[in-house]
């Protein structure tokens, strides 16, 4: 049985996902990746969704079902967050923000 942990570790404002992949008796692999980090740019909470500005200055996708809180799930326009990216199924070209957490 395979099992998977996160855990993040905050260092020099470098935020970090270590993933680890856990047989019954040891771990199987060890993965260390670098979290994203940027400024909501706009989210409109009655439809759902809106855009991150990462901090190399590019735009990502965001739907509230990626937002990581409990209760209602909304960003507000300039709030700092951290987040993990995926291609978005609906255009390969392009990224959708995922596991979106305040800073």
């Amino acid at each position: 049985m395979n099992r998977t942990y996160v855990c993040k570790s905050f260092q020099d404002d470098l935020q970090v996902k270590v993933l680890f992949f856990i047989s019954d008796t040891n771990i199987i692999k060890m993965e260390v990746l670098t979290m994203n980090s940027g400024t909501v740019k706009w989210f409109n909470s009655q439809k759902g969704f809106g855009f991150i500005t990462d901090d190399q200055g590019g735009d990502v996708f965001v739907h509230f079902s990626a937002i990581v809180s409990n209760g209602f799930k909304t960003l507000e326009e300039g709030q700092k967050v951290t987040f993990d990216t995926e291609t978005d199924p609906k255009d390969s070209s392009k990224l959708k923000a995922v596991n979106v957490c305040a800073a």
